[in-house]
């Protein structure tokens, strides 16, 4: 621009040729033009609108201007006006080539301005409508950009996050893994990490980073882009956590330490400091299994006092309330805790319902149905444990064989389920007289048997005849009176057999001798009652 046509049209031939597309403006045509256009450089070699070339810099279509000074002008004049915004400035009488070459590279500098504005716009308006979290952090692990998604994932304002380092905002487990990456020398495929929330809480992220590098190969700074994973990292820890309670289940383990193992899942899964599984006893509950304070497994814990930050789903077996599994001090509760929490309770209730049926099928194994006494099977199993540890300790085991009277002619004159009531009355009169320790078997059809540990032949004996004593004073219902006749007999040095061949001796004595009597074997005692009227 200048006030001579003469001399605009010789600088826009020259900076024509120097390659650039130029055009020769009047002055007071500035404005308009500046404003209709997009202009790389503009040159003011009007000397006498300084003034007005002023008040036009900064214009958005003037991206920069080189300002013509007259020659005798001061250096103060220079200073001012590159501090007023041009962006360089001659004097009068430069050489036109000189003044040309400022040009071209104003109007360089002007175009690699502009082509990076509009890059880092696009990269703006991508990044605010990406639901990714897109950061840029410098070569110190700063993050000078944060895009807005982190409001969404992270519950931050981008300026939250900008200034801070990244790795000082990642869980300190995943913190290495960041800083190597942040390097740029790891491996570029997506890695997974957390990143702390504004509740507090840990979000997953899965972040690839890249490198930007200047061209001296030197690390200049690094994009970031993390997607929120926090669902599909849960969504595999469930699977992973059903997948090892389940196999606990499967393989039989007992109640105590599936409850243990689901309370650790259910903290883990609901991001909860605390977790139990509750089982109801009466009007209150005994916790089973527990992670984290305040309570442990033992502990009883009332069931009408609300817990606060609390979450907690029943467990069910087989249609009857047990317990409940519960999650205690979540941050925040989470849109799937409950069905998390459920999946677990449905484990807890199958492996209470799978240690209740092997009860029963160990029960029928191993009990009489009749009078829910030790099957015949058990009894010999446990006699043969008993004289074993009763040969290695030295301690007495003493065996009673107890024997009906005339059990037949029950069952014959008042029919079978009158002889039934009879020995589960009689079996639980046996119940009634042993101990903790001892083993009360059904081992023949109305024949039974009692082993003592511990009991010597005469502590046996006398506990048999307390027994005869019971059998004999009860009146039985539609059958009467019924007496029994018992064998008694001492462990010794021919093991288990010989125990139970010298009872079975003693009671065939006690038969032959008019039944209704205590016999002891090896003529150690007897004690005979009188006989049965």
């Amino acid at each position: 621009m200048s006030d001579s046509a003469l001399g605009r049209l010789r600088l826009q031939r020259r900076l024509r040729r120097a390659g650039t597309d130029a055009r020769a403006v009047d002055p007071w045509a500035a404005e308009a033009d500046l404003t209709r256009d997009v202009w790389d450089v503009v040159v003011w070699a009007s000397t006498r609108h300084e003034r007005l070339a002023r008040s036009l810099v900064g214009l958005p279509g003037c991206a920069a201007a080189l300002l013509v000074v007259p020659g005798d002008a001061p250096a103060a004049t220079v200073a001012s006006a590159l501090d007023a915004g041009f962006a360089d400035a001659v004097r009068e009488g430069t050489a036109p080539a000189e003044v040309v070459a400022r040009a071209v590279v104003l109007a360089r500098r002007a175009r690699g301005h502009r082509a990076l504005s509009a890059a880092a716009e696009a990269f703006r308006e991508l990044a605010e409508g990406s639901r990714d979290l897109l950061m840029r952090v410098d070569a110190g692990g700063t993050v000078v950009f944060a895009s807005a998604a982190s409001r969404e994932s992270l519950g931050r304002e981008p300026r939250d996050l900008e200034g801070r380092r990244l790795p000082d905002l990642c869980h300190p487990k995943e913190r290495a893994r960041v800083e190597e990456a942040l390097e740029g020398d790891a491996d570029p495929a997506p890695f997974p990490h957390r990143l702390r929330a504004r509740t507090g809480e840990w979000v997953w992220m899965e972040t690839t980073v890249r490198a930007v590098r200047d061209p001296t190969g030197r690390l200049r700074e690094t994009h970031t882009d993390s997607r929120d994973v926090t669902d599909r990292m849960r969504d595999d820890a469930e699977r992973e956590a059903l997948a090892r309670v389940t196999a606990a289940v499967a393989a039989a383990a007992d109640v105590e330490r599936v409850a243990a193992m689901v309370a650790r899942e259910a903290a883990a899964l609901s991001g909860a400091p605390a977790a139990e599984v509750v089982r109801f006893h009466g009007d209150e509950g005994l916790v089973v299994g527990a992670s984290g304070a305040p309570s442990r497994a033992g502990d009883r814990v009332p069931l009408d006092v609300a817990v606060p930050d609390a979450l907690a789903v029943p467990v069910a077996v087989e249609g009857r309330p047990w317990g409940l599994v519960r999650s205690r001090g979540a941050p925040t509760p989470r849109p799937r805790d409950e069905e998390r929490l459920r999946a677990l309770a449905d484990l807890v209730a199958l492996a209470v319902a799978n240690a209740n049926s092997r009860r029963r099928l160990v029960a029928l194994a191993t009990t009489d149905p009749l009078t829910g006494l030790a099957n015949h099977r058990t009894f010999h199993d446990r006699l043969g444990a008993e004289a074993a540890r009763s040969a290695r300790g030295g301690t007495p085991l003493g065996l009673v064989l107890i024997d009906l009277d005339h059990f037949k002619r029950v069952n014959d004159t008042h029919g079978h389920q009158a002889g039934d009531d009879v020995l589960r009355e009689v079996a639980r009169r046996l119940r009634g007289r042993s101990r903790r320790e001892d083993v009360v078997a059904r081992v023949g059809g109305e024949e039974l048997a009692w082993l003592l540990p511990g009991a010597g032949v005469a502590e046996a004996l006398e506990a048999a005849e307390r027994l005869r004593g019971d059998i004999r004073g009860a009146d039985f219902p539609r059958v009467g009176r019924v007496t029994a006749s018992m064998g008694v007999a001492e462990h010794a040095d021919d093991g288990p057999a010989g125990l139970l061949r010298r009872a079975d001796l003693a009671l065939y004595r006690a038969k032959a001798g008019g039944r209704d009597a205590c016999v002891a074997g090896d003529g150690v005692a007897e004690v005979t009652a009188a006989p049965s009227a």
